[in-house]
């Protein structure tokens, strides 16, 4: 059985001119990895996760935590990359105290109000539009915190909120820390087939 979360989506309008309001259930109520757009609220139960927008204008993604004891908060950079033929997504995170947990950045609301670099607590990278799961990072630091579990469920949310399409997913080209990860995940349908076994990334 999978140690993440299993959830369905709640999509349902805007909160500013980028960023959708959107929710997660772990119920039955709907298939999971499926969304439901717009409506009334599908669910009387609490949201696992969830979007808002704070005064400054960032995006802000709620989670609960009863099943990641151990991992710290973090606030988040999202960064949109376009080289190479398909585009990609990369969160990068961060564990210090600047931002309230869930706070997510730009790169231009970085510069404008963080400016010099800081020391990474790890980062994840995925596609955008087809969101295959290309990278995940925890410093050593934070390491066996599920800090990994806390990654993908943001990053999920996030790519719900800007429309770009699906939920992560892997199995297909492994590292050996991608194959405990695909451990982890057995049971979901993120999971695909593996058929490559990767050298570990740098």
């Amino acid at each position: 059985m999978s140690k993440f979360a299993q959830l369905w989506y709640w999509r349902d309008g805007l909160l500013d001119d980028r960023w959708a309001r959107v929710e997660s259930f772990e119920t039955d109520e709907h298939p999971k990895s499926t969304t439901i757009i717009g409506g009334d609220r599908p669910s009387a139960a609490p949201a696992f996760s969830w979007t808002t927008v704070d005064t400054a204008g960032h995006l802000v993604v709620g989670m609960i935590h009863d099943h990641l004891p151990d991992a710290p908060p973090l606030w988040w950079v999202l960064v949109e990359e376009h080289h190479g033929l398909v585009p990609t997504i990369s969160l990068i995170v961060y564990a210090d105290a600047r931002y309230p947990d869930g706070t997510v950045l730009t790169t231009d609301q970085y510069r404008a109000e963080v400016g010099a670099s800081r020391p990474q607590a790890g980062a994840i990278r995925w596609g955008k539009g087809d969101p295959k799961l290309e990278q995940i990072y925890t410093a050593p630091a934070f390491r066996r915190r599920r800090m990994s579990i806390k990654m993908i469920h943001t990053a999920d949310i996030i790519n719900e909120a800007a429309g770009w399409g699906g939920y992560l997913y892997g199995g297909e080209e492994l590292t050996g820390d991608g194959q405990q990860l695909a451990a982890a995940w057995s049971g979901s349908q993120r999971l695909r087939e593996q058929s490559v076994t990767m050298p570990p990334m740098e």
